[in-house]
């Protein structure tokens, strides 16, 4: 079982929709699993590349975080999950380039050994 995270672009506050962005998903037993972003075109400024966790914390800092239960989050409670999550056993980057699951070129670890896909995962 997993919740996946967004960062919501744009919220009516009227009607509470908006535009979402996958950040990742949070699994049992798995370390914090990463969407990143060769080119993401916010809204509100020019195309961001989002490669690393360093990166997604730089892009967060003023948006609105939810999972996909409409929770809503802090920055500093976004960060505690995935620190949270730092030693579970499985890291999906690691198992996936082993088992040949994905391109390995599609996934990888950043520099502080976070797993991240540039595929379209839920």
């Amino acid at each position: 079982m997993g919740t996946n995270y967004y960062v919501i672009l744009n919220h009516c506050d009227h009607c509470g929709r908006g535009d979402r962005i996958h950040i990742g998903k949070s699994s049992f037993g798995w370390t914090f699993g990463f969407k990143g972003y060769a080119s993401l075109y916010a809204y509100d400024g020019p195309a961001t590349i989002i490669k690393s966790y360093q990166d997604w914390v730089a892009y967060l800092d003023d948006k609105r975080i939810e999972n996909e239960y409409g929770e809503q989050f802090t920055l500093n409670d976004f960060m505690d999950i995935v620190k949270s999550k730092k030693d579970s056993q499985h890291n999906h980057a690691i198992e996936s380039q082993k088992n040949n699951w994905i391109d390995n070129k599609d996934c990888w670890l950043d520099e502080e050994g976070n797993s991240f896909s540039g595929t379209y995962f839920s």
